[in-house]
């Protein structure tokens, strides 16, 4: 008797055969037609969370989730200058929109509070931006990468399926890890900051697996932006090993297209209303973003 069971976003078909066929085992196929569900999302009155969202692409992340009318809680460790935003963003779009909660995505309960309190103000959550990140490479610091980058981003996963998952009473929605195009490359000039960001890709594959999406109602995806015109992760300028290899990283930019923070925010909005569970973004140079796939050669 032969078993076909069908796994995943992807379509892998795994093939089982009873040992009284013959040859036991398994074999692994690729559903060549297997269809993305088709998403069409609406911004406008989502909740959304971003992390690290005082500066860089997170500040930009919560100006075009505001301008697309959506509500949005935004975290980060510079509690004075997330006030000011707040108070700015407020008069602006109006104080029942906006949010502003101090976070450290290294600590459970300060990120399980951003989830709280948009609960409370907003009465659900339907987007975690997981974007929040640095680039230590140096033998003092190397392990704050590692916390925030990656366990930061799973530390936000598991929260968005306890506070947003069906099963526990929530509507569902969407996670979406921000990595980088260095996770898609060998990243040589800055090793660790690009293998978390290679384990942000790694992880959003496996949570982003139908089974996930099916019981807990949450999309997984993860978007890779190239350089953009936005100050680079701490200390990411910088080389632990080989100084001489600074003015290198600062060269190598100078003939990549920096594109612009609004490119990278459009193409997250893109995906939130298009993107299928557990994809992967790229988007680069100004130009929308296109999905990335992976395994080929199987």
């Amino acid at each position: 008797m032969m078993k076909h069971i069908l796994l995943g976003a992807f379509g892998l078909i795994v093939t089982m055969t009873s040992p009284n066929e013959g040859q036991a085992g398994v074999s692994l196929t690729w559903d060549e037609s297997t269809e993305e569900r088709p998403y069409n999302v609406q911004i406008k009155g989502l909740v959304a969370i971003v992390t690290g969202g005082t500066k860089g692409l997170g500040k930009s992340f919560v100006e075009h989730f505001l301008k697309e009318h959506a509500k949005v809680a935004f975290g980060g460790t510079s509690v004075a200058l997330g006030e000011q935003q707040e108070k700015e963003y407020s008069k602006e779009y109006g104080s029942d929109r906006v949010l502003f909660c101090p976070l450290d995505v290294t600590n459970q309960a300060s990120f399980e509070n951003i989830f709280v309190k948009a609960k409370a103000k907003f009465g659900g959550v339907d987007v975690l931006v997981n974007n929040a990140g640095v680039g230590y490479e140096d033998k003092d610091n190397w392990e704050k990468t590692i916390d925030i980058n990656f366990k930061g981003s799973v530390r936000g996963q598991l929260l968005a399926i306890e506070h947003m998952g069906q099963h526990k009473g929530g509507r569902g929605g969407t996670v979406v890890m921000i990595s980088s195009r260095t996770a898609l490359i060998p990243g040589y000039l800055w090793p660790l900051y690009s293998t978390t960001k290679k384990a942000q890709l790694a992880y959003t594959e496996a949570m982003g697996d139908e089974f996930y999406e099916k019981h807990f109602n949450i999309r997984t995806m993860s978007l890779c932006p190239g350089l953009t015109d936005t100050p680079l992760p701490d200390h990411q300028g910088e080389h632990p090993f080989i100084p001489e290899l600074k003015p290198i990283i600062g060269n190598r930019s100078m003939f990549v297209t920096r594109q612009r923070p609004e490119k990278v925010s459009q193409a997250l909005l893109q995906i939130i209303r298009n993107g299928t569970t557990g994809t992967t973004w790229l988007v680069e140079n100004n130009e929308p973003p296109r999905l990335i796939h992976f395994y080929n050669d199987f």
